[in-house]
């Protein structure tokens, strides 16, 4: 819905990986330089801290471009077995404190 807001912790893995907490899931994936942005991708999940298996996790498909000064993201997420994806959003991803999460 419009104007709805999601608020996760960011922070980058030992690895040069991007982690990113919601909730009792941690989503970690790698970043590729792609078209003026990034794309986010070998997406890997921890569920209260046990890995999710890669059969078992959802697929999915990100990206981030800076416009306006500020980074808009567009994510597609779809299920494992699945071929079309069942959850689309977009939107702006605004810093608003630093944290070190720390994995």
């Amino acid at each position: 819905m419009d104007g709805q807001v999601m608020e996760t912790v960011q922070w980058a893995t030992p690895d040069g990986g991007l982690a990113e907490r919601m909730g009792a899931v941690v989503a970690i994936s790698r970043l590729v330089p792609a078209q003026g942005g990034l794309d986010l991708v070998d997406w890997r999940f921890r569920c209260l801290g046990v890995p999710v298996p890669r059969r078992a996790a959802p697929k999915v498909a990100a990206r981030e471009r800076p416009e306006a000064g500020r980074y808009r993201f567009e994510i597609s997420i779809g299920l494992p077995w699945g071929r079309a994806p069942v959850l689309r959003y977009h939107g702006w991803l605004d810093v608003t404190e630093a944290a070190d999460e720390g994995g």
